[in-house]
Formats: structure tokens, C-alpha cells, sequence
């Protein structure tokens, strides 16, 4: 018979990680068109491979240090995919745990917090959500009351009202519009201000839910101040539309003006591309 010479096969790291790469672009795609379980064996996949690099003298896979983003994203992915599918919320928590301890920078941060504000939504775990937001701000320096008083709110409120005024162009100031909000400038997406505006959108239905009113007024505040002084993200009309219901209706029954804040919310919504039914 003839011999053959075989040689083992040897994969480069390089070779592995861009496997992972593309590995990780699949899990996206399937997360995206609710192939759950699909994405879900990509990430395994992924973080197998990705092991296979070594581990540090504590058991950690070395490509946390040496390929960081790529093995910070599958985590993420990971964790999305297992609560979408509603799988064991202690392995979700324990991938959470991880990625908090992992997470370098802010913007790392705030994926970290979206993501599991979005889990603690979908399990209606409304205080503790709230909880852990208010702890996330405080990475930007960021300190809310837990229950604001109403002298609190008050306060507040006439603070904004106060920017508004002095803000407000001449030809705005007769019929008390604040239009000039739609031409802020809009918030690069590496901005921090735009990392805190997205943390602050996702307390705000949650705070109805869990009846912390007062809190919801100030966060609408704290959107629109940011609007003011810094500039719009997609989330801001949130703000609006609250300050329109919560301030201008409930509050001061002010309707005329509950509804050009309705308006503003809209126009900004329809800016960044969102879509309403009337």
C-alpha cells in the first residue's frame, strides 16, 4: 500500500479569531431574525473557540486581555440570547456578573446596563431595575433621588422651565414654544451624554409601573436638560412627551401647552425616523 505522510492540522490563532468574528456577525443576524437558539449555538461556538486560546493562572480565558472587544461582545450576545429564549435566569445572571466585571470603559458600561435593564423588564422586576439605573448613573457622575419629594419635583421643574425661558429665541418667547429644541444638535452615539440618555429612557416606563411618579418627572427633566445644554438623541422625545403628560396635564392641567410638548415629542420621533399611528 502506498504511505502517506499526515500532518496535524494547525489553526492560527488569527485564523481562530476571525472564525469567531464571523461566528459572532452570524449570531447578530440570527438574534435579529429570532432565531434564538440559532444564535445562541453561534456564541457557544464562538466562546469554545475563543477558550481554546488558553487560560490565566485563575482559570479566565486569556482572550479577555488579548481580544477583549470581540469576547466582551459574544458575552453580551450570550446573555441576550438567553433571556430572549427564557432560559435559566441563573445562567443569565452569572453571564451578566461576568460582563459587569469585565466591562472597561463607559461604553462598555452601558451596554451592560441596557441590556440587563431590558432582562429585569421582561421579568417585570420593575424596582430593581430602577435600582440598578440609578447605581449606572452614578458612573457618569449622575445622582437621583430614589423617592423625590414633591418639593423636589417642584424644584425641578421650575429649574427646566427656568433653561427653557432663557434658552427660547425671540420669536418663540410670545407663545412660550420651544421649538428650537428640534434644532439642537444631535448627539454623537460615543457621546456620554447619549450613553446617560438611554439608561434614563429605560426607567421611565418602568417607574410608572412601580408608581414612582415624582421619579419619572425628574428623569423626563433630566432629558430635557440634556437637550438643552448638550443636544437630541433618539430618545429624547421620551422626555418630552412625559414632561407634556405628567407636568403639563396632571400637574398644572395645562392642556394647550401638554399638547405642543405632544407635538414636539412627535417631531423629534418622526426626525429620527420613528413611526406613530394617530
Amino acid at each position: 500500500g502506498e504511505l502517506r505522510d499526515e500532518k496535524e492540522v494547525v489553526i492560527t490563532e488569527e485564523s481562530k479569531v476571525e472564525i469567531v468574528g464571523v461566528q459572532l456577525a452570524a449570531a447578530k443576524t440570527a438574534t435579529q431574525s429570532m432565531a434564538y437558539d440559532s444564535a445562541l449555538s453561534c456564541v457557544n461556538c464562538a466562546i469554545y473557540i475563543l477558550s481554546t486560546l488558553g487560560t490565566s493562572d485563575d482559570g479566565e480565558m486569556i482572550s479577555w486581555e488579548t481580544h477583549h472587544k470581540v469576547t466582551f461582545d459574544l458575552h453580551i450576545e450570550k446573555a441576550k440570547n438567553l433571556y430572549l429564549l427564557g432560559s435559566d435566569e441563573d445562567e443569565t445572571q452569572r453571564i451578566y456578573t461576568i460582563i459587569a466585571s469585565k466591562a472597561r470603559d463607559r461604553f462598555e458600561k452601558v451596554q451592560y446596563y441596557n441590556e440587563r435593564n431590558i432582562f429585569l423588564s421582561t421579568r417585570r422586576k420593575f424596582d430593581e431595575l430602577i435600582a440598578f439605573s440609578l447605581e449606572g448613573l452614578k458612573t457618569f457622575d449622575i445622582y437621583l433621588p430614589t423617592d423625590p419629594s414633591d418639593e423636589e419635583v417642584e424644584k425641578e421643574v421650575t429649574t427646566i422651565e427656568t433653561l427653557l425661558s432663557e434658552r427660547r429665541p425671540a420669536e418663540e418667547k410670545q407663545d412660550q414654544t420651544n421649538y428650537f429644541l428640534l434644532k439642537q444638535p444631535v448627539l454623537e452615539t460615543t457621546n456620554e451624554y447619549y450613553f446617560t440618555t438611554t439608561i434614563i429612557a429605560d426607567m421611565m416606563a418602568p417607574c410608572w409601573f412601580a408608581s414612582k411618579f415624582n421619579l419619572s418627572i425628574i428623569l423626563s427633566c433630566k432629558l430635557l436638560d440634556f437637550a438643552v445644554r448638550e443636544g437630541i438623541a433618539p430618545v429624547s422625545g421620551m422626555g418630552f412627551a412625559w414632561f407634556g403628560w405628567r407636568v403639563k396635564i396632571i400637574n398644572q392641567k395645562r392642556f394647550d401647552e401638554a399638547y405642543h410638548w405632544r407635538c414636539l415629542a412627535m417631531s423629534l420621533g418622526s426626525f429620527f425616523g420613528w413611526h406613530y399611528h394617530r
